[in-house]
């Protein structure tokens, strides 16, 4: 829709037989060529509030990115339970807006313009239609209105894609308020609502940080939380930050940090201290996660975690109260208690330097490699979910094993389970490639075979 024809938009709403009196003083701006962004309705700023009533926000936020990539920015809106929402001018502007706001041609664009009725935002199945436009790719807008009632004022209001380039390296202001202001000076056109809820919102610009790749390291010298932007020290100037897509983390003091809610980075690296992941936390890791020397990753019921490669290495100690579902590991010289099991797609290899262990009551993956000084120990044979299944279970170098304890207490080595020399470790003595299906009850037939072979060979 051109900027000329937005002016149709309310006469289309007309007639449909809403009551739009509340709406019509937005239209004194459309009264000209000069008009080149409008607004679709007025929100109800001039109404009183009720006294004691927040506001509900409608914000921006905050978003990280590299040179040359994409983001999904969301716009949300938080509000009582009784707040509602009849409709939304959205405005969205980056930096000064470029040439047509009288800034310069420079910084990140905008991939199109809002989607304000897609699935996911509160508009979505009760809507006239979206009414969107742009003023080159800095200065974006979008409306609409319900078809009937209101919705609720809490969510997603709506989305646009951001693109960046090499070029785009810096801090850039994310604006819902102020749009325009040199062409509708002096305070441009601000985000708003057209609700029936006695008072207006609160509307919160965002930042756009386009970094390119660099280290941060826990520097706070004491325990601390994740997300605390001043327990970090970056290695470039920078404002100080937590963890984000644009940076390579590293724990590396005698000291625990706690993951509550969101966390991402492009790579993390736990040389000493731990990190704990608590029950509902999110970790998403583009690169590796590696867990080394005297470090931990303790991941609790409910955690979720999205990373390229899990590694525990030299001394590194991993424990997971969840499935690990889709994530490669490689364990080298460290330990992983994977304490409900490993699931999914994605690589699993196990050895390749002294002391590489993997504990777990079940596998049940593709494929398994156990190369040397690899060993891995099923430590369950509770029912049907103790069983494991790999397609294909390669134990290389000679010296890799694979133990059932069958008998053993969950966590309890094999060898050390009350003496049944039917638990003690198999190990394959040269090379081998098995494709097969893994389970306790095939282990013990295998061992009880073997024990009955050399009883016979020694009478």
């Amino acid at each position: 829709m051109s900027f000329a024809s937005m002016a149709n938009f309310p006469k289309r709403i007309a007639n449909s037989g809403r009551r739009l009196g509340h709406l019509s003083g937005a239209w004194g701006r459309c009264a000209a060529p000069a008009a080149v962004f409008c607004a679709v309705w007025t929100s109800l700023a001039a109404v009183c509030p009720s006294v004691g009533q927040a506001a509900p926000v409608i914000e921006a936020h905050s978003y990280y990115l590299l040179p040359g990539q994409s983001v999904a920015v969301t716009v949300t809106i938080s509000g009582a339970p009784t707040d509602s929402a009849e409709g939304v001018n959205l405005y969205m502007q980056i930096g000064s807006g470029g040439p047509p706001n009288g800034g310069p041609d420079v910084g990140p664009v905008f991939a199109g313009v809002p989607d304000v009725v897609g699935p996911g935002t509160i508009f979505h199945g009760n809507n006239l239609g979206a009414m969107t436009d742009s003023l080159g790719p800095r200065i974006v807008y979008a409306g609409t209105v319900t078809a009937s009632g209101t919705v609720p004022a809490n969510g997603i209001l709506g989305r646009v894609t951001v693109n960046t380039t090499a070029a785009d390296v810096g801090s850039w202001a994310l604006k819902l308020t102020g749009v325009l202001n040199t062409v509708f000076p002096p305070d441009g056109l601000d985000t708003d609502l057209a609700d029936p809820i006695g008072n207006p919102a609160v509307v919160l610009d965002g930042w756009l940080h386009v970094w390119n790749l660099h280290q941060i390291v826990w520097s706070k010298g004491a325990n601390g939380v994740w997300s605390d932007d001043y327990g970090w020290s970056n290695t470039v100037p920078l404002p100080a930050h937590a963890p984000n897509v644009t940076t390579d983390a590293v724990i590396n003091t005698p000291h625990v940090v706690t993951l509550s809610g969101a966390g991402r980075t492009n790579s993390l690296t736990i040389i000493d201290g731990r990190l704990n992941m608590a029950a509902a936390s999110q970790l998403q890791v583009t690169g590796t996660l590696s867990v080394e020397e005297t470090g931990e990753l303790v991941m609790a019921p409910g955690a979720t975690l999205s990373a390229a490669l899990l590694a525990a290495n030299d001394g590194g100690r991993v424990e997971a109260s969840i499935p690990l579902s889709g994530v490669d590991i490689a364990v080298a010289g460290g330990t992983l208690q994977a304490l409900v099991g490993i699931e999914g797609g994605g690589n699993l290899v196990v050895g390749g330097a002294i002391d590489s262990l993997l504990e777990t009551p079940r596998i049940r993956r593709s494929s398994l490699t156990i190369g040397t000084d690899g060993r891995v120990q099923i430590t369950s044979t509770e029912g049907a979910a103790s069983t494991s299944v790999i397609d294909l279970l390669q134990i290389a170098q000679g010296d890799g094993s694979f133990d059932w304890a069958l008998f053993a207490p969950r966590g309890v080595a094999a060898g050390d389970s009350e003496g049944d020399p039917a638990a003690m470790a198999a190990t394959v003595p040269e090379p081998a490639a098995w494709l097969a299906v893994v389970c306790a009850a095939v282990a013990l037939s295998l061992a009880r075979g073997r024990a009955a072979m050399r009883r016979s060979a020694g009478k």
